[in-house]
């Protein structure tokens, strides 16, 4: 029996073991589409936004969104990251809100068509 040929199965088996976790973890993915439902200025410098959020994936996950908001021109601007507060079940839809500050009190000047949403 040579001296490495065991060292050589074992790194064998565990690089066929990582193929087929990965594997695995590629075929189960998540992915979500979302789109901004309203923004309602609730004092100068905040607004409420609520967001739908579609899960088009195969599995069940809690996204995390990236919310823009800006008036047409850009002047007034306000980001948030909202770690959604449970999961999205699989090829399912749910809504959810948050509060956002926008920048030099501009909350009444942002617009739906001018602001955005990702989520992953």
């Amino acid at each position: 029996m040579e001296v490495g040929s065991g060292i050589s199965r074992d790194v064998s088996s565990i690089s066929r073991s990582l193929r087929l976790l990965v594997f695995s973890f590629e075929t189960h993915k998540t992915g979500y589409q979302a789109q901004i439902v309203s923004i309602n200025a609730i004092d100068p410098g905040e607004a409420s936004v609520t967001i739908e959020v579609q899960n088009v994936g195969d599995r069940a996950g809690a996204p995390i969104c990236e919310i823009d908001l800006s008036s047409p021109a850009g002047a007034y601007t306000g980001y948030d990251e909202l770690n959604a507060p449970y999961s999205v079940p699989k090829r399912g839809r749910a809504s959810f809100m948050d509060t956002i500050t926008v920048t030099n009190q501009g909350a009444s000047y942002v617009e739906l068509e001018a602001s955005s949403v990702t989520c992953s």
